[in-house]
């Protein structure tokens, strides 16, 4: 009956060659997904290096971070060290026991220098402390006496001023 034996072929494809096309163009895909596969392997291989590079950039940093962290601990720790009951800062003497005051500035930036009530409080020269001139006196007695002493060079200096 059938004169052909074989394999059955659409009449779209009987034109062509048998078996050996299809399995041509198979091998054709597979060589194509096999490109595309170790393309990828390399691509990821290559990526993995960056990345090992980028670690260890990542730990030297680390590292030199946490030196630095030491570092500016020691410092701290020199620069805040005092004693227990002392306070953190110098003080500077008060000038209070010459006296009398070094100078005077004035808002305008104008600098008395001479001392101008140092001869008031010398309790040396006038012999009696500051408190027996005042001790028993009404108000008005020491009022004369404020007067007196500081009376005039007061308005010299308000004057200066």
């Amino acid at each position: 009956m059938n004169d052909r034996s074989g394999v059955y072929v659409p009449p779209g494809n009987r034109d062509r060659t048998g078996g050996s096309s299809s399995g041509s163009k198979l091998e054709d895909t597979l060589a194509k997904v096999l490109q595309k596969v170790e393309s990828t392997d390399a691509g990821v291989k290559e990526m993995k290096g960056d990345f090992s590079s980028i670690s260890q950039l990542v730990d030297s940093h680390t590292t030199s971070t946490k030196q630095i962290e030491q570092q500016l601990g020691k410092l701290s720790a020199s620069l805040n060290q005092r004693k227990n009951g002392s306070l953190p800062s110098d003080t500077i003497q008060n000038p209070k026991k010459d006296g009398y005051c070094m100078a005077i500035t004035t808002r305008s930036d104008k600098i008395l220098i001479e001392p101008i009530f140092a001869d008031v409080f010398d309790e040396e020269e006038s012999g009696a402390s500051i408190e027996e001139r005042f001790v028993g006196g009404t108000l008005e007695a020491v009022l004369m006496n404020f007067e007196a002493d500081f009376g005039n060079d007061y308005v010299e200096t308000k004057n200066a001023l």
